[in-house]
């Protein structure tokens, strides 16, 4: 990050949008704007800096009251110094007073700074308008663990009905494939995605699902797909003579292969004449796959296939069972999918009946109901002014892993700065504070929230959508890349970059620049020094069990690795510096071994 592009992002006199990488100073570029929109006198109560986690907020809280409880020490000529260069700007005599009052004007904002998560400013929204949200006034947040008691419950209720048959049905199929912690699991996965599953036409899905694998699947899967067992009987029905007569040529061969595909067939045979359908389909499978499910090259011996009309049966029969295979697939996979559905839809029916009967919302909710808050018709626009009426600027932290609904909340507030008539951003800039704006800084590289439903390609998105908001109104959003690194040499920076250059860093990143560190502690120094991958060697022979010496265990790949780390650490410790500064020689506490 040259020192350029940290001052442009924190200038407040207009909107950017932060492009960073690992170790640039995202935390630190954002406190500094937070500082200067207070020196250039906006009240911190007119301030809302969203950020993803407790602790993150509780970081940059941290960091800006430290830097202004230190300001407001300082005398003159440090603090001087010290607003140069942490804000980039030359101080004028009378800035100084006010910058050391900044500690105090930050504690004393009533109701605190808002440097909140996401959830918990959705959280003093619904807590201020609960009756336009359609809440009760009483509602409670629960935390996770009730949330996780409450979905065990309803899960259990739902493992014990009976009226419902499609429900009973459904729980018994999952219950026969899925331990108790998986179903558990699964509640929980279909919870934190339950607008799928709510107003959902079961029928109608399987049947799109259908057609768009019988497209995909070309002619192997066309025709109706009903239940699995159905495939089985209808492919028995069709081929069971066939497999007989098939079964006593290979019973009759010479060959122990031959005869042990004969008897394969014989136990589907009779498997299927006592009704154990799926159980004698998994039998059939082996006279066609290995056990590792390849589909065998060959299914009889050479002397066996001279017989042209059983080479010709064989076939036959192999290329049928392939197409009902798919079939059978198809409809394992329907099956499993209308048992979800059904179970997805009670399951979260369930979940929003109790939490109603409770007044009870959880995170998902926090987000969900302030978006029906602020875009609907009949209070939104009441709301709407209310919260604008005490915003001036909007910061977001760690915005790739902003998800496409907490987005909407946030383009819900931002889009009021750059619309209407503007007399918010007029009587600011009347005050000199110039006019409203958003900040957001984040780096795609770095989302890890995608099972929160964080998406990084919306950090580009929504920079597409607020630049045309901002540049409609008349007012600039600058694209700031943060390009220094704080954490690495410049070796290992350089390395990076070329790594991830040209086509190998395609789809890292949806904004459309390269990827490019600068490394801050260009005096140090690094290097790169790449080894060849160690394999596994091959499994020892197996040895009897009474063997009296123990087997001897093969070296596997991790212990090779183990060994020339080992190694490598041993060389750099006695490769001591001979000169008089015994700063250069490597100590064990240097060294880190990431795994």
């Amino acid at each position: 990050m040259s020192a350029d592009a940290a001052y442009r992002a924190a200038d407040p006199s207009r909107s950017a949008w932060v492009g960073a990488n690992a170790g640039s100073g995202k935390t630190y570029i954002l406190v500094t704007r937070l500082v200067r929109l207070m020196l250039a006198g906006v009240a911190p109560e007119k301030l809302l800096c969203l950020t993803y986690t407790r602790s993150a907020a509780a970081e940059m809280q941290e960091r800006l009251f430290a830097l202004l409880a230190e300001w407001a020490l300082l005398d003159d000529a440090d603090l001087s110094a010290a607003i140069e260069e942490r804000l980039g700007i030359e101080p004028q005599h009378d800035m100084l007073a006010p910058a050391r009052k900044l500690f105090a004007k930050a504690l004393e904002t009533p109701g605190g700074l808002r440097v909140q998560t996401i959830h918990s400013f959705c959280e003093s929204v619904l807590k201020r308008f609960p009756l336009e949200a359609g809440l009760s006034p009483q509602f409670d947040l629960m935390d996770e663990q009730q949330a996780s008691d409450m979905q065990r419950q309803i899960l259990q209720r739902l493992l014990r009905h009976r009226q419902d048959r499609a429900l009973a049905d459904a729980m018994a199929l999952l219950t026969r494939q899925l331990a108790e912690p998986d179903l558990v699991r699964l509640a929980q996965k279909i919870i934190a995605q339950r607008a799928q599953f709510t107003g959902v036409d079961i029928e109608a899905q399987l049947q799109g699902l259908v057609q768009s694998a019988q497209q995909a699947n070309g002619d192997s899967t066309q025709g109706e797909v009903t239940d699995p067992e159905s495939v089985i009987a209808a492919h028995g029905a069709t081929h069971a003579d066939r497999a007989r007569q098939l079964a006593r040529l290979f019973a009759a061969s010479d060959s122990v292969t031959d005869r042990r595909q004969g008897d394969k067939i014989l136990r589907w045979l009779a498997r299927l004449d006592a009704g154990r359908l799926s159980e004698g389909w998994q039998v059939l499978g082996q006279v066609f796959f290995t056990d590792a499910g390849k589909t065998r090259e060959r299914l009889a011996t050479k002397a066996l296939l001279k017989n042209r009309e059983f080479d010709a049966q064989l076939t036959g029969w192999r290329d049928a069972f392939m197409a009902d295979m798919e079939r059978y697939r198809l409809a394992v996979g329907l099956a499993f999918t209308r048992a979800l559905l059904h179970f997805g839809q009670h399951l979260v029916a369930g979940y929003e009946a109790e939490k109603a009967r409770r007044a009870l919302l959880d995170y998902d909710d926090l987000i969900d109901r302030t978006n029906g808050l602020l875009s609907g018709k009949a209070a939104a626009a009441w709301v709407l002014y209310k919260i604008d009426g005490g915003l001036e600027h909007i910061l977001v932290d760690e915005a790739q892993d902003t998800s496409p609904a907490q987005w909407r909340v946030i383009a819900a507030l931002a889009e009021e700065f750059f619309a209407g008539d503007g007399a918010m951003a007029e009587a600011a800039k009347a005050a000199g504070r110039g006019g409203r704006t958003l900040f957001a800084v984040g780096d795609e590289k770095q989302s890890i929230f995608s099972f929160q439903g964080a998406d990084p390609s919306e950090f580009a998105k929504q920079f597409e959508h607020f630049k045309k908001a901002v540049t409609a109104a008349g007012e600039t959003i600058d694209y700031v890349p943060l390009t220094m690194s704080r954490r690495s040499a410049p070796q290992i920076v350089e390395f990076v970059d070329a790594v991830f250059s040209g086509k190998a860093g395609e789809g890292l990143t949806v904004m459309d620049v390269d990827i490019r560190h600068e490394a801050h502690r260009h005096e140090a120094h690094g290097y790169v020094e790449l080894w060849p991958v160690e394999h596994n060697a091959d499994k020892p022979p197996e040895t009897d069990a009474w063997q009296v010496s123990p087997p001897q265990q093969a070296e596997t790949g991790r212990h090779r690795l183990a060994q020339k780390i080992a190694d490598k650490i041993a060389a750099l410790l006695s490769d001591l510096n001979q000169g008089d500064d015994e700063q250069a020689d490597i100590k064990p506490g240097d060294i880190l071994i990431l795994v």
